[in-house]
């Protein structure tokens, strides 16, 4: 997707929830400085779910919610057969972004190194039909190499393929 914008980093925010010294009150504070509603423990509950690949019964799935001050983030599921792997939104999140194309490219490389995980698995449990799936997983959330486009003057350099129109 390559959005092109920068992720917006909420670091300074979660420091100063700390000061408050109990996580009720830090997360009271992240939820007035996010602006929108969340559960207890700061956990956004609603917002956009998209797959971004399935294989199998492997499965990556971003979740994206944008914040009344115009911040981007997101939450993850990742599965396969044996592994699991899940993230909420939250406000406790440390990396906010500016578009909404921007937090799932964030969440790309999170989805790679748990698929790259299960293609690595040396336990008894983790199948190689998982493994393959996993594989097939990277290759399908992986950046592609953008093929080249023609130019015009790459097109005017091709040579005919047929003899010129002849006039009787």
């Amino acid at each position: 997707m390559n959005s092109g914008t920068e992720a917006i980093d909420l670091t300074k925010w979660i420091e100063e929830a700390h000061q408050f010294g109990n996580y009720q009150d830090g997360t009271a504070y992240l939820i007035e400085m996010h602006g929108f509603g969340t559960n207890d423990s700061g956990v956004y509950e609603e917002g956009e779910v998209i797959q971004l690949a399935k294989s199998g019964r492997s499965l990556a799935k971003a979740k994206l919610a944008k914040t009344p001050r115009g911040v981007w983030l997101y939450g993850y599921d990742f599965s396969s057969a044996t592994w699991g792997s899940a993230s909420p939104i939250s406000v406790w999140n440390r990396t906010g972004y500016s578009t909404r194309g921007a937090a799932i490219d964030a969440c790309i490389p999170e989805a790679i190194r748990f698929f790259e995980g299960v293609a690595r698995a040396t336990d008894s449990c983790t199948s190689e039909t998982s493994k393959s799936e996993a594989r097939q997983m990277i290759a399908a959330l992986s950046p592609k190499e953008p093929s080249p486009q023609m130019g015009l003057f790459d097109l005017l350099a091709i040579p005919p393929t047929t003899a010129p129109f002849e006039e009787p």
